[in-house]
Parts: structure tokens; sequence; C-alpha cells
């Protein structure tokens, strides 16, 4: 029988600072990230997005992103069915 592999979770230099600097500030908005990382709104849409996506980050409404408190180093996703469930 074999063993099926987990993918691991490998997040950009970018979504690791992006990490740190909520945890450190949190909430934050957008903008005011955008501004610490001295990138545009628009480059780190796609960022903020896949870490709300993926439970990472959690973002509210009026109040800004706030961190979810998940272990970057041992994040991975077992993929069944088209789902992404977090292994535990």
């Amino acid at each position: 029988m074999r063993k099926r592999r987990i993918p691991y979770l490998k997040l950009s230099k970018r979504q690791k600072k992006v990490v740190e600097i909520v945890k450190e500030h949190q909430p934050l908005s957008g903008e005011k990230i955008s501004e610490l990382l001295d990138v545009s709104r628009a480059t780190l849409r796609s960022d903020l997005s896949f870490l709300t996506l993926v439970g990472i980050l959690k973002a509210t409404p009026k109040v800004g992103y706030t961190y979810s408190g998940s272990d970057l180093e041992t994040l991975f996703f077992l993929i069944l069915f088209g789902q992404m469930l977090p292994t535990s």
C-alpha cells in the first residue's frame, strides 16, 4: 500500500513578512500593511487573499487583519475531494 504524500504549504518571503507584521501590530488595515512593506495595495492583495483563505490571517471589515494563531512551520494541508482540510 502506497503512502499518500501531504503537500507542505510554503509561503513566500513577502507572505511571511506580512504575517510577522500583523502578529506584531494587529489589527492592521491592508493599506497600513502595504505602507509598512513599501509595496502597492494591488501587489499585496493576492498575498492577503491567500493568507486569509488558508486561515493564517483573519480579515474583519472596518477592523483589519489579525493573526489567527496558525503555526506557520507546521501548516500542512490534505487535499480531498477538491477541498483543503487542515490536519491537526
